[in-house]
């Protein structure tokens, strides 16, 4: 009897031992996974910001292009509307100053003198 008893006890310690080893592991675990998904998480909107920040410049470059083609387009006497250049710039020059505002919303400082210049 003493036998058996010594038997269960025995067991129940081992269970009790291998249940705060695996409790103690997860613990341990659990803070270096939170870690990697943080660092994950921040590639990713790292990335993110990348994409769009190009987006945007881009879209910048395309608008300041057809800004200078509407420049090179200009009536040598500057006068009145002639042709209707100023009617068709003007939204040209919009675009451009909505590109240039995007770049300076989404973009590192050093970008933004470039852009306003």
């Amino acid at each position: 009897m003493a036998a058996d008893l010594w038997t269960s006890v025995v067991s129940l310690a081992g269970v009790a031992l291998g249940s705060g080893l695996t409790a103690l592991a997860q613990r341990a675990t659990q803070p270096s996974a939170e870690r990697v998904e943080e660092r994950r998480q921040a590639v990713a909107t790292t990335e993110s910001r990348r994409s769009e920040q190009l987006d945007v410049l881009k879209e910048f470059v395309a608008c300041a292009q057809a800004a200078e083609r509407a420049a090179y387009r200009r009536p040598d006497p500057w006068g009145d509307d002639e042709d209707g250049w100023m009617t068709q710039t003007g939204p040209v020059m919009t675009a451009l100053w909505t590109a240039s505002g995007n770049v300076t919303l989404l973009c590192d400082e050093a970008l933004r003198e470039p852009v306003r210049t």
